[in-house]
């Protein structure tokens, strides 16, 4: 279980209480665990949107392989690496602003063109 102070909480909460709350556009679901860690899927379903994006607890820094939705971006150098869980690396080909719904736009999201999949990284919202 990932342990959250009160503060930490209230970020969490204020960020998904910006959701879209249409329906079918957002939603959020636990879907057990990954390993001993708790795993939950942020569902974007919006046909324009990334659909599918995983908190992490893990991840340093929000990331995601799809280059669409940045509404600004910057290379980055190609020494920069992030560390995956397995222990490899891979290569940040930029980053910048992500719109994750229609509600939502991350800043300082890294585009990683090999990840398989899109990371929100808690410790970088709350």
């Amino acid at each position: 279980m990932i342990d959250l102070n009160q503060d930490e909480v209230e970020h969490m909460r204020s960020f998904l209480n910006k959701l879209d709350k249409s329906p079918g556009s957002c939603s959020l679901a636990y879907s057990g665990t990954f390993g001993k860690f708790p795993s939950f899927g942020l569902n974007a379903s919006n046909k324009n949107y990334n659909p599918y994006w995983i908190l992490d607890s893990g991840a340093i820094d929000h990331m995601t392989p799809q280059p669409k939705h940045f509404s600004s971006y910057t290379p980055c150098p190609s020494n920069k690496k992030i560390s995956t869980a397995d222990g490899s690396l891979m290569i940040a080909a930029g980053q910048g602003e992500f719109q994750i719904s229609p509600s939502i736009t991350q800043k300082n999201v890294l585009h990683i063109p090999k990840l398989p999949v899109s990371l929100i990284s808690i410790k970088k919202l709350i």
